[in-house]
């Protein structure tokens, strides 16, 4: 918290510097602990009349919300909220926003404790600005519950607020499944002291809700216990629920509603035009009509809306392009302001997080694949622009670069693949890591990764393959991928392989498979689909055992439809099983787990270590005692990247010096 940097006031009229594009030497290598930590600064929020700013921060590696006056620098004057550790209970913060300009909302997010069944949960409260620790909780059980003795609601998700009523500033919508029977009534709480009266009663198989201009729940939808989806509609006029769920709009799959416009039956949507791009349209949700196209862009798919941060106004619509994520603006004032802070930023990529209308003052994060973000002020009355903090440590010339390439499968299918070079190297013959991303159905991370910044320093080349089944390539890309673990989707990895051994980026004799998550499967796998072709695998909270997942996913809304998208046609699900295929496993194994992982079971890593073991397979385990799925703590990450480096340098040869 006192890595401010050095105030800098620039001359909104002038233009900063490019930086010069100069080979660099090999960098030294950076401490193992640099790269595990958080970063400084993340969800950098400003209350409504702009006189107090909150945001996450690591203290002694987990994060902590930081409050503060604007302007204070003094570490003794912000309030620090921490994250919870009540006996079993560990929840660390996920996501916080202003309730209203006096009380900011903070979010946990926490592993069940049932050993049996291990998921995720959420809890949320509303916190005063001030430091008076008086913490509401915002999902407070039923008079039904609290008789039955329960202190605190058991529903799942506690935190889903589907409308902040700006003309109440005391009081939110929120959804929640108090009694979890899989149908969300819908509560008007108030922030400062929790009490609630219930809207609308649960609606059976919804769980989600959209409200309309005039904040009413207009839109709700779901799955039932068979992962059916269910859509309804509430007449404005009568108050009748309509059943949408047969409609040819939603049976198509073309139409994604995402906020209602002032019309009480039109909605702001992303519509698919293409295998590869989506538009941002208006959309009669009873006649399913398309009224009126807001934002298209050849080579652009619109995401989203911006809001303005006091009136929740649309004032910008969200899309991503080649160069990332941006905003369109629709107030000329703010495109054109948008504009001239890229010119004064260049070299990178420039997000407006948050703005104070009523000083004329914008938050600016200016971030690119070398430099995790820095944090500026851009003061339009005092004509400055001021870095504030840097999220991270690093030089950024001392970071590596990372290019996008086009790889060919075996069947004529392309797809991308993200390479990184440690810097200074040629990309000849070098010691590789193959990195394939979890989901599956995501995509390749842009921008800073610390997973690959670490390998590169180290010397390592970091290839990326975005194979069949990812996202942002279109809806036929995505959905090739379904049916296809351990099949195609395992095949591209392995093209991507032989494509950087074929170019001659690679030692063939050097590779190692790295991946977490569905990314953790794949490099088991890849040991057992291409014997002989890695030299070492790691799997860090990675599927193994595929039967029981698919038994204990089951469990959950949608989870039968998920399980249905797994197995390719005329397989069984121990065919595509590493526990399964332990026999078949070809190379040396690093199996890293969490114990508090509520989307792959500890069990799925631990078994198969124990599996391997008894094969007699070169195999090592490092249990993290916490960490949750993504390695949100330090710790976690310290661990596994240590553990990490000891076994490349075993297996591919000394880092780099």
């Amino acid at each position: 918290m006192r890595h401010y940097l050095r105030p800098l006031a620039l001359a909104f009229a002038l233009s900063l510097p490019a930086l010069a594009d100069e080979t660099i030497a090999p960098p030294p290598l950076y401490p193992v602990e640099q790269f595990a930590a958080l970063a400084r600064v993340n969800q950098l929020t400003v209350s409504p009349d702009g006189e107090f700013i909150a945001y996450v921060s690591p203290l002694d590696g987990r994060q902590h919300v930081i409050m503060h006056r604007l302007g204070e620098k003094d570490f003794n004057k912000m309030v620090i909220l921490p994250p919870i550790d009540e006996g079993r209970l560990t929840a660390d913060v996920s996501w916080i926003g202003w309730a209203n300009n006096e009380r900011l909302f903070v979010s946990y997010r926490f592993t069940n404790d049932d050993a049996f069944r291990r998921y995720v949960r959420t809890a949320m409260f509303s916190v005063p600005r001030e430091g008076k620790m008086e913490w509401v909780d915002m999902a407070k059980p039923t008079r039904e519950q609290r008789q039955q003795g329960y202190k605190a609601s058991p529903a799942q998700f506690k935190d889903d607020i589907i409308d902040q009523l700006p003309d109440e500033p005391d009081f939110v919508l929120q959804a929640i499944d108090a009694d979890r029977d899989g149908s969300a009534e819908i509560r008007k709480v108030n922030v400062r002291n929790g009490k609630y009266s219930v809207i609308t009663e649960g609606r059976s198989d919804i769980q989600n809700w959209l409200v309309d201009a005039n904040h009413e729940p207009r839109l709700g939808w779901g799955f039932d216990q068979y992962s059916n989806s269910k859509t309804v509609y509430r007449s404005p006029e009568t108050g009748k629920f309509i059943d949408l769920t047969d409609t040819e709009w939603l049976d198509a799959e073309r139409i994604d509603p995402i906020g209602f416009t002032e019309d009480p039956r039109i909605v702001y949507a992303l519509e698919t035009i293409s295998d590869t791009a989506k538009r941002l349209v208006t959309f009669d949700v009873l006649n399913g009509k398309v009224k009126s196209i807001l934002f298209e862009r050849e080579g652009a798919t619109a995401t989203g809306l911006r809001r303005h941060p006091v009136n929740d106004a649309v004032i910008g619509y969200t899309y991503i392009d080649e160069d990332g994520g941006d905003t369109f603006y629709t107030d000329p004032f703010l495109n054109k302001l948008k504009a001239r802070i890229d010119q004064l930023l260049p070299n990178g990529h420039n997000r407006i997080v948050d703005f104070v209308p009523a000083r004329n003052q914008f938050f600016i994060l200016h971030s690119n694949e070398r430099n995790d973000g820095t944090y500026y002020i851009l003061d339009l009355k005092a004509k400055t622009l001021t870095p504030e903090i840097n999220r991270r440590d690093f030089v950024p010339e001392t970071m590596a670069e990372t290019v996008s390439y086009t790889v060919t499968a075996r069947d004529g299918l392309e797809f991308e693949a993200m390479l990184t070079l440690p810097v200074g190297r040629k990309a000849e013959n070098l010691p590789l890591i193959v990195m394939p991303h979890g989901g599956p159905h995501s995509r390749t991370p842009g921008g800073f990764q610390y997973q690959r910044q670490f390998f590169a320093n180290r010397g390592y080349a970091v290839l990326e393959p975005d194979f069949r089944g990812s996202t942002g390539y279109g809806k036929q890309f995505m959905e090739a991928g379904f049916n296809e673990w351990g099949g195609k989707m395992q095949d591209d990895v392995t093209d991507a392989t032989k494509w950087a051994i074929n170019e001659g980026i690679a030692d063939p004799k050097r590779i190692c498979i790295v991946g977490g998550s569905y990314g953790g499967y794949a490099a088991l796998m890849g040991t057992i689909a291409a014997p002989g072709m890695y030299a070492c695998a790691v799997s860090f909270n990675g599927v193994a055992d595929i039967p029981g997942m698919l038994r204990f996913d089951r469990y959950f809304l949608g989870g039968r439809e998920w399980n249905k998208k797994i197995i390719p046609e005329g397989r069984k699900a121990e065919d595509i099983s590493p526990v399964d295929r332990a026999g078949e496993v070809s190379a040396p194994v690093l199996i890293i787990h969490a114990k508090d992982d509520p989307v792959v079971r500890f069990d799925q890593g631990k078994g198969m270590y124990s599996k391997l073991k008894s094969l007699g397979k070169p195999v090592e385990f490092v249990e993290l005692k916490s960490g949750d799925h993504y390695l949100d703590t330090a710790e976690a990450r310290l661990t596994t990247l240590t553990a990490m480096e000891a076994f490349l340098k075993t297996h591919l040869g000394a880092p780099a010096s």
